[in-house]
């Protein structure tokens, strides 16, 4: 018997970890619900008060009602310009370093890894001004 017990020891103590966890959540579980409280009270409504709303027989025809509708307002009208041509030029003038690449990878010997660019580097004198 001995000899049994020392080759599922393992086992024992996990069936009695399981369980003391087991126990313990039920005990937690039936100890820290709260009572629930009443959403709203209904209040008791007089017999005399209550209507009932029966719909009208087929054979009754329904007059339509007239409903009077604001003003209409004419609204301003706006006049679409076309927008101004805006003359592009490139900030320095100089031999493109690196191109823009979006969805190509560009090998960075700065950074030494592979990556995309999203600019484009231009070359130039030190003491160029540059436009903006």
């Amino acid at each position: 018997m001995l000899k049994w017990f020392r080759q599922n020891s393992l086992y024992l103590l996990l069936i009695g970890c399981i369980s003391v966890v087991g126990f313990g959540a039920w005990v937690l579980g039936s100890f820290s619900k709260p009572e629930p409280e009443p959403i709203a009270s209904v209040p008791d409504i007089p017999k005399e008060e209550i209507v009932e709303v029966v719909a009208p027989p087929a054979d009754v025809v329904v007059e339509p009602v007239a409903v009077a509708m604001p003003p209409i307002v004419e609204q301003p009208t706006v006049e679409v310009s076309t927008p101004k041509k805006v003359p592009y030029i490139l900030p320095v003038s100089g031999k493109v370093q690196k191109a823009y690449s979006k969805d190509q990878l560009l090998y960075s010997k700065t950074m030494g890894d592979w990556r995309t660019h999203h600019g484009i580097d231009f070359s130039a004198e030190v003491g160029t001004s540059v436009v903006a």
